[in-house]
């Protein structure tokens, strides 16, 4: 693939480029665009908000207090609340129209890296379902609060978090009997990696140091731990359980801290995060990370290197980092070597298309109660995609390499969704505005298979196909469409758009 790097910037770094985004990134040039989109609160995001304004089930995927969530299960009672997972569903909803819709495109592509490194399946009904409610606010408090920040920053708040917390067991953790999920993936998957050198010893340190960190309720009553006497506040979302908490003198690997009463055990923990944060191991590992994600999924030594020097100099400076990964001669030499993952399939597809969520079409593959006001199509297709926001059942997150996603089985899931998507059951079965074809075709467009599919390939790829794929496309056209009229000119941009997005170079990002 010839390289283009406005194009490629936008394949890498957004849900999938389109025409009128291209132009607007060639005009600005590719540079000034990207580093608008470092400042990501400064863009406005008109569309999204709108959007997002338009039904209230977008509202219960952004509740930040369970008491809130509470709240609203009971004023949705018919005749008994909808369960948890109702939220979850929102909250998931919520990240599908910002990835489809948002300005904020490189902010949107961080929110999905970091949901992936520090995954929470926030589904699970851990914590008597606790942590349903918990990863709502650890969505907007943690991973969209730092997904530009620095490493450091983000890293605090992931260890202090109530849903961290829950997910990783920290909840049953006992003085005398540490559970060690946590130390052991904060070592293993968010920091330092094997590579780092640490031992089974340096976890149970690191368990001891976090035994007694809580959530702010416990129980089915939900008892607010401020009134217990016992529980030491961290800040609004977290306490020390004193009972349950070890003191003493605490070394992970080349660090140690000596804490006899909760503020310092406060300081032990704040001066680990800094110090993992800061390790030359845990560099290296954001930094293969980013690689693999943005550039390709076996980066280069050089690469990591040029990256992990950056993120040490800048003190874990995310966007930094980002700077100079895009400023990399292997960044421009990547063109075409990683692949979409599903949800970058299709949400491509509906962006180049301009398709748009449909909330009033929530509720037609639903129930007809109170939940099936966030039973959206989209996150079903999602399901059959295996690639639903933050429902990786373990805590590692999705896999970002080829091998994974690049096999039959993926490809029929993906084949299955476009034709959802650019037949005739967007409205029904994904509740997304269909395609409007006498908008999206050029005015002047001649009515025929060759120059139908021309023209859908500028809008879906802003690019040309090798001359064996347009071909094939527009022979297999042609066979079901002998003579394009205007009458079967809908049907006819349906069928050569689906065979375009299920070619080969369609998954190449």
């Amino acid at each position: 693939m010839a390289v283009d790097l406005a194009l490629h910037l936008l394949r890498r770094f957004t849900y999938g480029s389109t025409i009128e985004l291209l132009a607007e990134v060639r005009a600005t040039g590719a540079g000034a665009w990207f580093e608008q989109q470092l400042d990501h609160l400064a863009l406005p995001d008109v569309e999204c908000d709108a959007i997002l304004a338009s039904h209230p089930s977008f509202g219960w995927g952004q509740l930040r207090d369970i008491r809130e969530v509470t709240s609203v299960r009971q004023a949705l009672a018919a005749p008994t609340p909808p369960p948890l997972s109702v939220f979850q569903a929102a909250k998931r909803n919520v990240n599908y129209v910002r990835r489809m819709t948002s300005t904020r495109q490189v902010f949107e592509t961080m929110v999905e890296f970091w949901s992936d490194h520090f995954n929470i399946n926030d589904a699970v009904s851990k914590g008597g379902g606790l942590l349903n409610a918990y990863g709502l606010d650890w969505e907007v408090s943690v991973v969209r609060a730092g997904a530009l920040s620095s490493f450091g920053s983000l890293l605090r708040s992931v260890v202090y978090h109530p849903a961290m917390i829950v997910w990783l067991d920290g909840e049953y953790s006992q003085k005398s009997k540490p559970n060690e999920n946590f130390a052991r993936e904060l070592l293993e998957l968010y920091t330092v990696t094997p590579s780092g050198g640490y031992t089974q010893t340096d976890i149970e340190q690191a368990a001891k140091l976090f035994s007694g960190l809580r959530g702010p309720v416990q129980g089915q009553a939900l008892t607010d731990r401020s009134t217990i006497s016992t529980m030491y506040r961290v800040n609004d979302q977290t306490f020390i359980d004193t009972r349950q908490q070890n003191y003493g003198t605490f070394r992970v690997m080349q660090w140690s801290a000596t804490a006899t009463q909760p503020a310092e055990i406060v300081k032990a923990i704040d001066s680990l995060v800094a110090y993992l944060a800061a390790h030359p191991s845990t560099a290296r590992s954001v930094a293969t990370k980013l690689a693999r994600r943005f550039v390709a999924d076996q980066p280069s030594e050089a690469l990591v290197s040029h990256l992990a020097s950056e993120f040490t100099a800048s003190s874990g400076d995310i966007r930094q980092v980002l700077r100079r990964l895009t400023a990399h001669q292997e960044f421009y030499a990547s063109v075409g070597r990683k692949t979409k993952r599903p949800t970058e399939d299709v949400i491509s597809l509906t962006r180049a298309l301009k398709m748009t969520p449909d909330p009033t079409r929530f509720n037609v593959a639903g129930r007809a109660d109170n939940l099936a006001s966030v039973n959206w199509g989209f996150d079903s297709l999602h399901f059959r995609l295996g690639h639903q926001h933050t429902r990786w059942p373990l805590p590692d997150g999705y896999p970002d390499t080829d091998d994974y996603w690049n096999d039959s089985a993926s490809h029929v899931a993906r084949w299955y969704a476009h034709q959802v998507l650019v037949g005739t059951s967007a409205n029904s079965l994904a509740g997304v505005s269909g395609a409007k074809w006498s908008e999206l075709l050029p005015a002047s467009a001649t009515i025929s298979a060759a120059a139908i599919v021309d023209a859908l390939t500028a809008r879906l790829y802003q690019d040309t196909i090798p001359p064996a794929s347009r071909q094939a496309v527009i022979e297999a056209v042609s066979q079901g469409r002998p003579t394009v009229t205007s009458a079967n000119r809908d049907t006819t941009c349906n069928l050569a758009a689906f065979l375009l997005v299920s070619l080969p170079e369609w998954v190449q990002r």
